[in-house]
């Protein structure tokens, strides 16, 4: 049988500081910016599952939340994104230049702690 840690009272685990994350990008960048529509074919909620897809991974945390490295993706644009990683990459950049170019001076930048990451994302949603 597995035996739970005890919880620490007081201090917020890095998985409760990633999901809301996750749940606010999503929200502010998905929903409102792209307007739940899929910004490579333009189909949109309800009638389609519109996801939050990456330009760069996730894993990345320097910019998993970072706007520019965000987009509304349909089911089936987001399994085509990462199937074809060259044409999704020039596709991308030939849409979004302007992000584009961010990303490129962003995506080697080390993350800072997840509790400041949170702080700093949430002031640029909010």
């Amino acid at each position: 049988m597995k035996r739970s840690r005890p919880k620490k009272k007081g201090k917020k685990r890095s998985s409760w500081y990633v999901n809301k994350l996750d749940a606010l990008a999503r929200e502010k960048i998905v929903v409102e910016r792209d307007q739940n529509t899929c910004v490579r074919c333009g189909k949109s909620a309800p009638e389609y599952k519109i996801d939050w897809s990456h330009v760069y991974s996730r894993e990345n945390r320097a910019i998993r939340w970072h706007p520019a490295n965000s987009k509304a993706l349909c089911f089936h644009c987001h399994k085509w994104y990462g199937e074809n990683p060259l044409d999704s990459a020039q596709w991308f950049q030939q849409k979004y230049p302007y992000r584009y170019a961010q990303l490129q001076e962003l995506k080697h930048k080390a993350a800072p702690p997840i509790e400041i990451q949170y702080e700093e994302v949430v002031k640029e949603f909010s």
